[in-house]
């Protein structure tokens, strides 16, 4: 019964420390979680890994540089060059999931106006949040709105929506807005890089990553099941 009784404690101390374990995962940032669907993190062309170049007019100037990627139209006559994922009806969160989106960018110059990299996104069901973004300033275009960051260095944005109607924006892991989603005719893409336009900029891109993760209150429950599964195995 000794034997026995020690193997029974073995058993409930793995199952308490397993609990344990999948609380501290699920329980870490959104933000921290992998996979993504995409990760870009500026190694190579974003063609190259599974984004889908756009170019209206003449395209920018581009370079690598330790892992970051210089997107320089200021010489060019200007135009279009963006990078986009199609997602044919499969871009919105699924019950209990949140939609995250991050980039990490500096604005370096702008000539010709004063708005020109550029981030957006459009739901399943056609609605959109667009960000167009000066030397130190993000306009949220749908809902005309200003956020304003320090110029000239790099900037981590990350955008979470449970719904593609409301969203949360962080800048540099703090949150700076709570906003509506606007009404679009296209669905399911999203895309980021030079706005085009009149607008020449130059601007250095360090990653982009997209994907669905689980909601904070979905995780909570997730980690009341193990350690009540662990319970259950102590008894």
């Amino acid at each position: 019964m000794l034997l026995k009784s020690r193997s029974q404690i073995a058993g409930r101390r793995s199952s308490a420390a397993v609990a344990v374990a999948f609380a501290a995962l699920l329980l870490a940032p959104p933000a921290a979680a992998t996979p993504w669907w995409v990760a870009w993190e500026g190694n190579d062309f974003p063609e190259n890994e599974g984004w889908e170049r756009t170019i209206y007019g003449e395209p920018a100037l581009r370079s690598l540089h330790n892992g970051v990627m210089t997107l320089a139209a200021i010489a060019t006559a200007g135009g279009w060059d963006a990078y986009q994922l199609f997602l044919g009806g499969n871009l919105d969160p699924g019950p209990g999931e949140l939609f995250i989106m991050r980039w990490r960018l500096r604005v370096e110059a702008i000539e010709g106006g004063n708005w020109d990299p550029t981030v957006y996104i459009m739901s399943d069901d056609a609605w959109i949040i667009s960000f167009h973004y000066s030397m130190n300033r993000l306009w949220s275009t749908f809902e005309n709105v200003l956020l304003s960051f320090a110029p000239g260095v790099f900037h981590s944005w990350e955008l979470r929506s449970a719904n593609m109607r409301q969203y949360e924006l962080y800048l540099d892991g703090g949150l700076v807005r709570q906003g509506q989603f606007g009404q679009a005719v296209v669905p399911s893409r999203l895309g980021w890089g030079d706005g085009g336009g009149l607008e020449r900029s130059r601007s250095a891109w360090d990653y982009v990553h997209v994907g669905t993760l689980p909601e904070p209150g979905c995780v909570a429950a997730l980690v009341i099941v193990g350690i009540c599964a662990a319970g259950v195995r102590r008894g």
